[in-house]
């Protein structure tokens, strides 16, 4: 044991010097294994920036093969509170190129916000969500959304199935999105017109409302079953997207992420 945290302190002290990293000396003057483990875990977060950055430029070179020559899009009108949207055409499918803004039931801005509204449209519950749509498009089912994460490039992680790997490149807004680190973007490439936006998420009581700039959840029917929840999710430190399905019995339901009845989420409607 003593060997390994020699040998871990030799390597944290190089990288320290190739990476110009510094920890703060509290064991009277003398490195202690604590803070060698802090140098470390600083070292593991420059790494995972430099990582993000290597990932995020290989995703932009696939940008060549998958984005369209020409974005094909159109505007309509919500004919129940005369809101007009952007929409856009990938693959066969026309898909809201903006968050839902349509009062249903007890649908929230983020923070009770008119203002935030404008842009990130409200947040719904998942029985809100099933007929929030406008007259001519509806909720997507979980097919749909397969087929949009495909459509964009998006390829299926073989062993954890929710991950579409660059799917979250190709489909965030180029603004508006957290940077993960110095340096290190959390904006996508919005290849396809698509536009996803960091709306948030209300938790619940407790949690409130949260995560506005970092994340984006979207809500994705449960029609074809009741009991599981279903969304599709991007987030500012990952070029991935998540299709999580989950019977919502715990905060771990399905082995990812559980989600509740209180738990509030952005829509994208898709073209019946």
């Amino acid at each position: 044991m003593q060997r390994i945290w020699i040998i871990l302190a030799f390597v944290a002290v190089f990288l320290s010097m190739a990476y110009n990293l510094t920890f703060q000396n509290q064991k009277n003057g003398k490195r202690s294994a604590e803070d060698t483990m802090e140098l470390i875990f600083k070292i593991e977060d420059k790494i995972t920036a430099f990582g993000k950055i290597r990932d995020r430029k290989a995703a932009e070179k696939l940008l060549e093969k998958v984005a369209p020559s020409k974005i094909i899009e159109e505007f309509f009108e919500d004919s129940r509170d005369s809101v007009k949207y952007k929409a856009v055409k990938i693959g066969d499918q026309w898909w809201m190129a903006e968050n839902l803004k349509y009062k249903q039931g007890e649908a929230a801005c983020y923070k009770n916000d008119s203002t935030i509204c404008k842009e990130y449209g409200r947040l719904y519950s998942w029985d809100e969500a099933e007929e929030a749509c406008p007259p001519g498009w509806h909720l997507p089912q979980v097919s749909e959304v397969e087929t949009l994460l495909k459509n964009v490039g998006g390829v299926q992680d073989e062993e954890k199935k929710f991950i579409w790997h660059n799917a979250g490149y190709f489909l965030k807004s180029k603004t508006g999105w957290q940077d993960y680190d110095e340096g290190v973007s959390g904006n996508g490439f919005d290849a396809f017109g698509f536009s996803a936006l960091a709306a948030g998420r209300f938790g619940d009581d407790v949690l409130g409302f949260y995560y506005l700039n970092v994340g984006a959840c979207f809500i994705v029917s449960r029609k074809n079953a009741p009991n599981r929840f279903n969304m599709l999710s991007m987030g500012y430190d990952s070029g991935n997207a998540t299709l999580f399905s989950d019977d919502g019995s715990s905060r771990n339901g399905g082995g990812v992420l559980g989600h509740m009845d209180k738990d509030r989420y952005s829509i994208r409607c898709v073209k019946d």
